[in-house]
């Protein structure tokens, strides 16, 4: 039964149920439509009698690609068929559009090709599908075109439709291109969307676009919490001032919160004037340019924030805002580094104290899953760890409010496990994290728990491990703190490389980790040195130092000095690797300062990935620094080898399989 989504009628579609019910059951029917299952054959589906196909079930692979175009005589290189492919995704009717050209190429480009084959694909879905709608359902999918997902208010106020309910159930019905998941999203096809965004350009003049552009913004302003989309629909319909609104509303959270890097461009398209009339934005632009590697700009805003104290009222709230702001840049810039920083805090609490100021949310961890990662680097302050944290807690917890709870017990705590104090550090990290998860901040919990997963991991508890996260994850996304994900997920990566499963990190790779090449932003840090890993597993050396050269570059600058010995670490491994003596000069220089502050897992957290060059190192005799801190670096070192032996393995490297007997004997060696 072909086009079975023409069949509208209920009474229809119910008799047709009882007949193929009455029927034997050697009768098989094959129902053809552009719907998925409709409810009366639901039942069909669950008992396995009815199979479903969707779109996605008959998109062609790679080798069916080739096979088509062989079939349709047409020639293509590696390099065409690779971007045939990538172009038309596998589906049928692209590429069914495409071989046409691609045989009689008559000296177009592909570029040209693509273009053609498009318009056919149009031109095909608007005789059997658009021209065959009525006006409503036409005028209904043009105005929503433009949108990744669709709820009902959205579409009742970009179309001023009070049927929009009714058009949304209809247009499901009419084919797979719109596709319904609870509680109310509706979703367009990519292909499909393009098709409707061709018609929207055709159809809408430039007064309808930028009305439906400015009631999106209205929508996505009033339902909340989605400042990025209703900058974005404002700034299309040209209304600057909703725009310089929002990114003020925006500022106010600080980077690491919110939509900071998402509206880097609306922040930087405003005028210079406009950022000079408002301290908040003068504060947020500055940040901006700080985490943007862009020091000079960066300074020069702060500088002009500081100047504004010549012009502003003592009396006015532009003046506490201002305070507050110079406040919150003077410990947040990340290129300003630690100088200084206790006397700042000091003195930043006793101002507030005085004034009755308030600082605005700073993301301390810099969501990162560590306080060594995060927004400054604390390696000095590790020497100190217990004193710093006797004099400072009072201060932080006064000015961070919630931020600052349990900051001080969590840096001891991961200060001392860098050092290699598991038993101390795990007192220190459980006090933090238990603060706040009672009366702190998600972001702070989620670093301490990071730590403490790590410190799990080092006595060989990784179940634990997974299990603790398993459970922060969930607090994540019950508490809505989505901006901390990312790093989550790359945090779970780094534990899945220990237990050598490289099949999900590989799909992280490919869908969510960052593109240096396409953005470098400071913030994704952690994320660029967990891609780094990944690249040294695929054996892709060089793309790895590429991006290795750029975060030690940024790691100097900023004076991050704990994230630039890993990433010198990671540059020994891979020169140990390509057989490039430099890995014992990089090593010795990454030793010689890791030893200032002790720190012990920053080695052996690497385990099998350095324990050889350590080895090496012992037997060669070119150790330059204290044997009893070398010796308690390749101990623990040799500990997490055999705990991990297949973490950071190249997928090049033959895999030695150990006996019971072997893996008995090293335990008790390490």
């Amino acid at each position: 039964i072909d086009d079975f989504h023409r069949i509208n009628n209920p009474v229809i579609r119910d008799e047709l149920v009882d007949y193929i019910s009455s029927t034997p059951m050697c009768c098989h029917f094959i129902l053809s439509g552009r719907t998925a299952v409709s409810a009366e054959f639901k039942p069909y589906v669950i008992t396995r009698q009815l199979r479903s196909y969707g779109i996605e079930d008959f998109r062609f692979t790679y080798d069916d690609c080739q096979e088509f175009f062989e079939c349709s005589d047409v020639t293509l290189s590696e390099k065409e068929l690779n971007a045939v492919y990538e172009t038309s995704k596998g589906y049928p009717l692209s590429l069914s559009a495409m071989a046409r050209y691609l045989k009689s190429r008559d000296g177009k480009t592909f570029e040209e090709i693509v273009k053609l084959s498009l318009n056919d694909i149009f031109d095909y879905y608007d005789i059997s599908m658009f021209n065959t709608w009525t006006t409503d359902i036409q005028n209904f999918l043009i105005h929503i075109a433009g949108f990744d997902e669709i709820t009902l208010l959205l579409a009742q106020m970009v179309t001023l439709s009070s049927d929009s309910n009714l058009i949304l159930d209809k247009c499901c019905s009419l084919g797979s291109f719109m596709i319904f998941s609870t509680p109310d999203k509706y979703t367009i096809h990519p292909f499909y969307k393009k098709y409707l965004m061709h018609k929207q350009d055709k159809l809408l003049d430039r007064d309808e676009l930028i009305l439906i552009n400015r009631l999106a913004g209205n929508y996505y302003e009033m339902i909340g919490n989605h400042t990025a989309e209703a900058v974005k629909y404002y700034h299309a319909a040209e209304d600057y001032e909703k725009v310089k609104l929002l990114l003020v509303e925006d500022a106010s959270h600080g980077v690491g919160l919110g939509n900071f890097i998402e509206l880097e461009p609306y922040y930087l398209s405003l005028s210079e004037g406009n950022i000079l009339q408002s301290p908040l934005l003068c504060s947020a632009v500055s940040m901006l340019h700080s985490i943007n590697c862009r020091i000079k700009e960066s300074e020069y805003y702060f500088t002009k924030l500081l100047e504004m104290r010549k012009f502003i009222s003592k009396k006015s709230d532009n003046y506490r805002i201002l305070e507050e702001q110079i406040a919150y840049l003077s410990i947040a810039l990340p290129h300003t580094g630690n100088n200084g920083l206790v006397k700042i805090l000091a003195n930043i609490a006793k101002q507030f104290a005085k004034n009755g100021f308030h600082m605005q949310e700073i993301a301390i961890t810099g969501n990162m899953p560590s306080l060594m990662h995060g927004g400054k680097d604390f390696c000095e302050w590790s020497k100190s760890a217990l004193p710093l944290r006797n004099m400072l807690k009072g201060f932080v917890e006064f000015i961070f409010i919630t931020d600052g709870i349990g900051l001080a017990d969590t840096g001891v705590g991961e200060a001392f496990y860098e050092q290699g104090k598991l038993d101390a550090a795990l007192v220190e990290l459980t006090k933090g994290t238990t603060d706040s998860r009672n009366r702190g901040s998600v972001e702070m919990l989620f670093a301490g728990t990071a730590v403490l997963a790590r410190l799990l991991i080092a006595k060989g508890e990784y179940e634990a491990a997974v299990c603790m996260m398993d459970g922060m994850k969930e607090i994540i996304i019950d508490k809505g703190k989505n901006h901390l994900l990312p790093n989550f997920n790359s945090f779970m990566v780094l534990l899945q490389l220990l237990a050598g499963e490289t099949g999900s990190a590989e799909k992280w790779l490919e869908n969510e980790a960052p593109d240096e090449n396409l953005h470098f932003y400071t913030t994704e840090r952690y994320r660029y040195m967990i891609k780094v890993k990944m690249y040294i597993i695929r054996g892709n050396y060089t793309q790895a130092e590429i991006l290795l050269v750029r975060l030690r570059k940024y790691f100097r600058e900023y004076s991050r000095t704990f994230d630039y010995m890993e990433a010198t670490l990671l540059e020994a491994i891979i020169y140990f690797r390509t057989d490039d003596e430099r890995w014992q000069e990089k090593l010795n220089e990454v030793l010689l300062q890791a030893q200032k502050y002790n720190f012990i897992r920053i080695f052996a957290d690497e385990g099998t990935a350095v324990y050889p060059l350590l080895a090496k190192m012992k037997k060669d005799k070119i150790i330059q620094v204290n044997p009893t801190y070398f010796d308690k670096i390749i101990t623990a070192t040799h500990k997490h080898t055999v705990l991990y032996p297949d973490y950071l393995k190249s997928n090049a490297q033959k895999k030695i399989s150990l006996t019971n007997t072997e893996q008995i004997v090293l335990t008790l060696l390490a």
